[in-house]
């Protein structure tokens, strides 16, 4: 009797567990985490932007020299160095640059004309640079250019033209300041009589003395007019 009370018992007992073990929550077993894509390292982008580095350098330092070093041999042909060298010289001087700031940022891939004989783009890098010219006669001036860099047989190349220093200047442009002098306002006495005035020449005109002209501290003063 007592063997069949033990028996009911265990079985009674299995019958829970398998109940609680059926309403139990299905927890689900952890999943792999992916790993985090790495982008493999882009020689051709390190390359040029040692090239790059190395082109502002120089024009940091107004190692014109230098820089010409760093061109693709087609535009040194085509500019020469003597005359890249001039130009960079003479906007030099015509501004009244003291110190020259500049770096360069992250190259991008593009495509470009080619430098020698072959046809259609080939693969470039536009490597942004920005140069800030402290200069005597108008102040800070800061821009933002596009270097574009070319693979030849001796590796990357900077690209050449003029207009990477001053936007719109020609292949064959140079360089030079123009004064333009401010016209001087109208002169007008209490009754509206003009004493003076701009004529479309430039010339300053005084009308109540006739005198036609610049008028200098030195310069002697016309007796003044009765109306």
């Amino acid at each position: 009797m007592t063997r069949s009370r033990t028996q009911a018992s265990i079985i009674t007992l299995l019958l829970v567990a398998t109940v609680l073990a059926a309403c139990a929550p299905v927890i689900p077993e952890p999943s792999a985490t992916p790993s985090p894509t790495v982008a493999p390292p882009d020689a051709g982008a390190d390359a040029a932007r040692l090239v790059a580095r190395k082109f502002v350098a120089g024009w940091r330092g107004r190692r014109y020299e230098r820089m010409t070093e760093l061109m693709a041999a087609t535009d040194r042909e085509r500019f020469t160095p003597q005359r890249i060298t001039d130009l960079l010289r003479q906007f030099d001087e015509l501004a009244g640059v003291t110190r020259i700031v500049g770096e360069a940022g992250t190259p991008i891939r593009t495509s470009a004309s080619p430098t020698g004989a072959g046809e259609g783009p080939v693969p470039a890098f536009e490597v942004p640079i920005s140069m800030t010219f402290e200069t005597d006669r108008f102040g800070n001036q800061a821009f933002r250019r596009m270097l574009v860099l070319t693979e030849s047989a001796a590796g990357w190349e900077a690209r050449w033209r003029p207009s990477l220093l001053f936007p719109g200047l020609g292949d064959d442009d140079t360089l030079a300041v123009q004064r333009t002098p401010a016209p001087r306002g109208r002169i007008v006495g209490v009754d509206g009589s003009v004493w003076a005035e701009n004529r479309d020449d430039g010339a300053r005109v005084y009308r109540r003395t006739g005198w036609v002209g610049r008028r200098s501290a030195t310069s002697p003063r016309s007796p003044p007019t009765s109306c």
